[in-house]
């Protein structure tokens, strides 16, 4: 192939280091099954005649090897901003392919303790290779001085800890000390202190809100969105932070009558609230007999769900009232933390017979 042309051509390190990079990249793109035929393997999926071979598996290999022959001959070359830089999209590659790649899982070293002065080691842990890709991005990039780097590797190691360890990991107390730096919080707050002026700052302030929402520190969340709003008018991440913020403000109120309910024993019923502080709750008797005698002979009528059988509207349902037996005004206990929550409420109906609650 080309590729191969290259390499055997160009054998000076650099030109060896920079093949190899391509290469990596080269083995996530192309088709990863292929078809035998006459003896040959073809990658061309569109005549699709002959015996089917998958070589995911050995893509994998390959992408993996090259990329660590590349860190291996890059660091033959002495430090400079073109090396550098160099280096450091090779590592956002790198790195991110291992985050999505979970057939590989690397060698968990007995000891993972990293420190600035090591080089790769591809024996590491997978977890160990991806933090220690993107912390060298930042060691490297103070020759570069490209800001952007900086930010893009805090905001893609910290949505990597999301997706792979939740929120709620505890990282005070996390025993192995390279994980213990990377809350996910702490680093997405480091790209908006740092670099608010960056493309990625708004991302940082939209996984900030998500992160806040998730742990139901909804007004935390709203602060975040609103202020990502005012900040990064133009950023398209507007629209998302004010979704967000219409469904944490936006009200909510569920019933759950329980169906049926024991003569001789005050009914209850449950409802769900969010955002509201005041209920006016109204219970009015209804003669069911006699609605049902107008839907007895219709054959996919629902008569244990009185809405969808009768009307999907308020105002229809009320016809059928025939008086108002209970009626009061209740003070939710909302807290105005933005939270749902359960109420319970017990109904003071004595006699039998099938009632409305209009809540």
């Amino acid at each position: 192939s080309e590729f191969d042309n290259y390499l055997k051509q160009y054998s000076d390190n650099l030109s060896q280091a920079r093949g190899y990079s391509f290469g990596a990249l080269m083995y996530q793109i192309i088709p990863h099954e292929s078809f035998k035929r006459n003896g040959k393997t073809y990658r061309d999926t569109t005549n699709r005649e002959g015996e089917y071979i998958s070589l995911y598996a050995e893509d994998l290999k390959n992408t993996i090897e090259y990329y660590e022959k590349a860190k291996s001959l890059y660091y033959q070359q002495k430090s400079s901003k073109e090396i550098n830089e160099e280096i450091i999209k090779l590592n956002f590659n790198f790195a991110e392919f291992l985050q999505y790649n979970y057939g590989y899982q690397g060698q968990a070293l007995a000891k993972q303790n990293v420190s600035e002065k090591d080089t790769y080691n591809p024996k590491w842990a997978k977890n160990i290779q991806i933090i220690f890709l993107y912390d060298e991005i930042i060691k490297l990039n103070k020759i570069v001085k490209n800001q952007h780097y900086d930010a893009n590797s805090l905001f893609k190691k910290a949505t990597y800890f999301v997706n792979t360890n939740g929120i709620n990991r505890d990282y005070e107390n996390e025993k192995e000390p390279v994980i213990k730096k990377q809350d996910p919080l702490t680093l997405l707050y480091q790209v908006v202190n740092k670099y608010s002026d960056d493309s990625v700052a708004p991302e940082a302030m939209m996984g900030i809100g998500q992160i806040y929402a998730a742990k139901g520190q909804f007004g935390n969340a709203l602060e975040i969105y609103d202020s990502l709003i005012k900040k990064y008018p133009k950023s398209f991440r507007v629209s998302d932070a004010k979704f967000e913020t219409q469904n944490i403000r936006h009200r909510e109120l569920f019933i759950n009558s329980q169906g049926i309910q024991k003569p001789g024993v005050k009914p209850k019923i449950n409802i769900s609230i969010k955002n509201i502080k005041n209920i006016k709750l109204k219970v009015y008797s209804i003669d069911l007999v006699n609605i049902l005698k107008t839907k007895i002979k219709e054959p996919y009528v629902q008569f244990n769900s009185f809405l969808q059988s009768y009307s999907n509207k308020l105002e229809d349902a009320r016809k059928f009232y025939k008086e108002k037996v209970y009626e009061v005004n209740i003070t939710t206990g909302d807290k105005g933390d933005y939270k749902q929550f359960n109420k319970e409420i017990e109904l003071p109906i004595k006699e039998s017979g099938a009632y409305f609650v209009e809540v």
